[in-house]
């Protein structure tokens, strides 16, 4: 899910301004790599360059996103000064030259800012190993498609992938296999959930394809194939491309149609009960790190945990957590922009939290309590994050009379297991016999064996989804429709 400084796996960058005097402009050729700590570590390398006639130019890598090669706009070099601006991701650098092979400066994008060194390298950076991501040719058929929704008139680009027929078999009839939509997360998504180069999306449709199941994976509105605007769209909206998806896997006649069921992960958990609350059709669901509590709630409790994983006390988390969900509740009803910010600040300035919890927080000052508001309210403030806070989920959960998998990992700090597992229980319990759930021990939000267990670990983390985990979903799958 969603932090609130923004969508997390949708970060790119910009850097600021360090003052000096001894180097030439030529020391800025070549390749300068820093890290930029955003709660995840991301390397960071800029390639600078100047033609003959003096005119410098530069890209980015992101090899932590699997993004190289972004064109900037416009760089420019001053002795040993050097300010490097791309329009589009609102990416700007500022630095100075230290000595022949350091750059300091100082990263913006938008109202964040960072302090970002950068050291020359000539050893070229590669995106981490994934070695689970699935590698043609595969032992099933994999289909790229393109369907559209008739009410909307948005186009879908999709993944379709089922088990191949059994060449040494003579069919009276061709078998039809129980197929999975699989929804996203939040924030703008490809249809493999791409994620700091993992792929989990690819790896589990391939692992269920393999054993029988037909898959379909959807890229998000605008993003991909598909068309669309994703950033005035809503959780509702989404519900509304699931249904399309469901349609066009109904038009296919290697699709067993009583056999239809949904997997969504994270804000993709709560997309599915949405669905399958108001279609027949729906036969299961596989929710996987779906909340259980109202947005609001959720998203209070994940800044907190967040907060304690970067080594904030305890007690300075809790207390950030009542300040937090009281925000939320103005951004739920506030509908006036200058309004809202007038009650947010007098919540912040009025946050009964000691000094030493507001320095910790960098929240003490009449500055750092501006810049605070400045930077999550943008986030906070837009169409998608208003109906998520004030959505409850066990609304729909509670209507559902189909077989339900529920599962977190143990040590998820974004969908935290213990509040949002005990909120589907509770959502079931007058109808407990639907209901299956698992919190898996060492796993995270990616559901990943982890380490320190922070979201800054995705990144570093060879593994994209538990083997074990990936055994446990096919075998509750082949049960339900056995």
């Amino acid at each position: 899910m969603k932090t609130s400084a923004g969508k997390l796996f949708n970060l790119f960058f910009i850097l600021a301004l360090t003052q000096s005097s001894f180097a030439q402009q030529q020391n800025f050729e070549g390749a300068w790599q820093g890290v930029l700590h955003t709660g995840v570590d991301l390397r960071l390398v800029f390639h600078l360059n100047a033609d003959a006639q003096g005119h410098w130019k530069a890209t980015l890598d992101s090899p932590d996103q699997s993004s190289f090669g972004i064109p900037t706009d416009s760089v420019s070099v001053s002795g040993s000064n050097v300010f490097i601006k791309e329009n589009k991701l609102k990416i700007s650098y500022e630095g100075g030259l230290t000595n022949d092979s350091t750059i300091t400066g100082t990263f913006h994008q938008g109202e964040f800012r960072q302090q970002l060194v950068l050291h020359k390298t000539i050893k070229k950076l590669e995106a981490p190993k994934r070695p689970q991501t699935p590698k043609p040719p595969y032992p099933y058929l994999s289909l790229d498609v393109l369907f559209t929704n008739a009410k909307t008139g948005i186009t879908y680009g999709a993944t379709y992938t089922r088990p191949a027929y059994d060449e040494k078999v003579i069919y009276k009839k061709l078998p039809l296999f129980p197929a999975i939509v699989f929804i996203t997360g939040s924030g703008a998504q490809d249809r493999d959930e791409t994620i700091f180069n993992h792929k989990p999306f690819a790896v589990i449709a391939d692992y269920l394809t393999r054993r029988g199941f037909a898959c379909l994976r959807i890229d998000d509105r605008g993003v991909g194939k598909t068309t669309g605007v994703f950033d005035t769209s809503t959780s509702l909206d989404f519900s509304n491309d699931v249904e399309a998806a469901l349609n066009y896997l109904k038009s296919r006649p290697d699709i067993d149609k009583n056999k239809m069921g949904l997997l969504g992960h994270s804000e993709g958990g709560m997309i599915a009960p949405m669905v399958a609350a108001r279609r027949k059709d729906v036969k299961f669901l596989v929710l996987l790190a779906g909340p259980g509590t109202m947005g609001a709630d959720l998203l209070a409790e994940q800044n907190a945990a967040i907060f304690k994983s970067q080594g904030v006390s305890d007690s300075t988390a809790a207390a950030f957590q009542v300040l937090f969900r009281n925000l939320l509740t103005e951004v739920i009803n506030t509908s006036d922009s200058v309004v809202l910010v007038e009650k947010m600040d007098a919540l912040v300035n009025n946050w009964s939290a000691n000094d030493q919890m507001k320095k910790e927080l960098n929240l003490y000052t009449p500055e750092e309590k501006t810049r605070y508001r400045k930077t999550i309210l943008p986030s906070l403030e837009n169409k998608w994050m208003r109906y998520f806070l004030a959505y409850d989920p066990t609304v729909d959960l509670k209507n559902l009379r189909i077989p339900v998998l529920a599962i977190n990992g143990e040590r998820d700090i974004q969908v935290l297991p213990a509040s949002n597992i005990a909120g589907i229980k509770n959502a079931f319990s007058k109808n407990p016999k639907y209901l299956e759930t698992k919190i898996f021990p060492g796993a995270n939000h990616l559901f990943q064996l982890c380490k320190t267990c922070t979201v800054m670990e995705y990144a570093s983390l060879e593994q994209t989804v538990d083997p074990q985990i990936l055994v446990y979903i096919t075998n509750w799958l082949k049960k339900v429709t056995k």
